[in-house]
């Protein structure tokens, strides 16, 4: 009996520090996707390319990390590799491609002003 009790207990700790270093991981996420979107807004694109490559290791397949991070390398005049990007993202997500017949994106233009912009003739 004592064996199965210790067993169960063990299984316990080990799910819990399991639920722990999840919740801990989506806390660092977030913390990267709020310092590289404000970092974004306030024009330090290269604070916001490290934020979102960080971000990026963790959710390498997200469609939204992807495009942040290709505005802020479209805004440091690092064209060739935010289409790299950009090319990445239609990968995982080539419906947008379909549906607007370009991928656009946010911020490319004078100054990155927020406003669409063409990145690829489809």
């Amino acid at each position: 009996m004592r064996r199965s009790v210790r067993s169960g207990v063990a299984t316990a700790m080990l799910l819990f520090v399991t639920a722990a270093a999840a919740v801990r991981a989506q806390e660092t996420l977030q913390t990267f996707l709020v310092h590289g979107s404000e970092a974004l807004h306030a024009g330090d694109n290269a604070a916001a390319e490290r934020a979102f490559r960080r971000a990026l290791d963790m959710r390498p397949s997200s469609v939204e990390i992807l495009n942040d991070l290709a505005i802020s390398l479209a805004r440091q005049g690092k064209t060739a590799e935010a289409i790299g990007f950009y090319e990445r993202a239609l990968k995982f997500k080539p419906a947008t491609r379909l549906r607007s017949g370009t991928w656009r994106w946010r911020s490319i233009g004078p100054g990155g002003t927020g406003k669409h912009g063409r990145c690829c003739d489809s």
